[in-house]
């Protein structure tokens, strides 16, 4: 259960019925000699969620008179910060929040909003996600930018389907390669730590991960020391121009050798057994806290 501290919403005082006169009061009650303290910092709290459609709308309904003898219309004002668009700024940042943040596709959303009373196309969605996004264009070129000087890379992809291709990226990826033309659509992810920062970006057409981890290592200072890669063994993970010490994924290793213990089982029982007290070493590492070198130093010593 989520105790009332954790809930970041609109918050209500209400005063006790005693706290005016408490002395008086609690003599009328023949309560006898009681001591009336009231612990702010721990209230008797009580939690009301209601359910409301994820964009709420409100109807200003503005009286509009026109002239007996001039014929003009005459409009009552908006109240102050009412605004001039539509949709505001909120409701297109919870549209693209919805969307590729908590993956509610928009024709979703649109029957959602739609059995809620406020209607919401989804083709009005795009479009309000897509005029946002030029907006927040120069703060994505800076979080590819900062992604480039991490320490750990991480990437991988998985095949996407596009409903609608344009003609210039048909050609697009037809000339990268014109012996084999590459027609698969694929989502790259490409997380960059550093420190206790991560950075998580998506690209989404017709090149690999490692393709897409050139474009972002393109942007990396020179002066700093060659990041680790880690990813699995595909070599579509490392395909592009760029240097990088690879460290392939261990887990995908190792699952390698589950699917077929069955099959063999003398054979895989060293390769699991070795890598038991690798993932011991690990876990303990992490429960002591240790930074990167020292649980370096700790697998080595082990």
């Amino acid at each position: 259960r989520s105790g009332f501290s954790q809930f970041d919403c609109g918050r209500i005082d209400v005063p006790s019925a005693i706290s005016s006169n408490p002395a008086a009061t609690l003599r009328k009650r023949r309560r006898g000699s009681v001591t009336y303290r009231r612990n702010a910092e721990a209230p008797a709290a009580l939690v009301r969620i209601q359910g409301v459609a994820p964009l709420s709308a409100t109807v200003w309904e503005c009286d509009r008179l026109r002239g007996n003898l001039c014929g003009e219309v005459y409009t009552a004002e908006a109240p102050d910060g009412v605004g001039t668009e539509k949709y505001d700024e909120t409701a297109v940042a919870m549209t693209g929040l919805l969307s590729y943040g908590t993956g509610v596709p928009f024709n979703r959303l649109e029957v959602l909003q739609g059995g809620m009373g406020i209607p919401l196309p989804a083709a009005t969605q795009w479009d309000l996600v897509n005029a946002a996004s030029q907006k927040l264009e120069p703060l994505y070129e800076e979080l590819v930018t900062q992604a480039a000087q991490g320490e750990v890379l991480h990437n991988d992809d998985t095949t996407m389907k596009v409903l609608d291709l344009t003609k210039e990226q048909v050609e697009g990826a037809s000339a990268a390669d014109e012996s084999q033309p590459r027609v698969g659509v694929f989502t790259s992810g490409v997380i960059s730590t550093k420190g206790e920062r991560a950075i998580a970006l998506f690209f989404t057409g017709h090149q690999h991960a490692g393709e897409n981890l050139a474009d972002v290592l393109a942007k990396r200072k020179v002066e700093l020391a060659t990041p680790i890669q880690m990813c699995d063994a595909l070599a579509a993970n490392t395909a592009g121009d760029f240097t990088t010490i690879v460290a392939n994924c261990l887990a995908h290793a190792r699952r390698g050798f589950i699917d077929v213990v069955t099959d063999f089982p003398t054979e895989t029982q060293l390769v699991l057994e070795t890598l038991r007290e690798v993932y011991r070493c690990d876990a303990d590492a992490k429960k002591r806290g240790l930074n990167d070198p020292a649980r370096l130093e700790l697998h080595q010593a082990q």
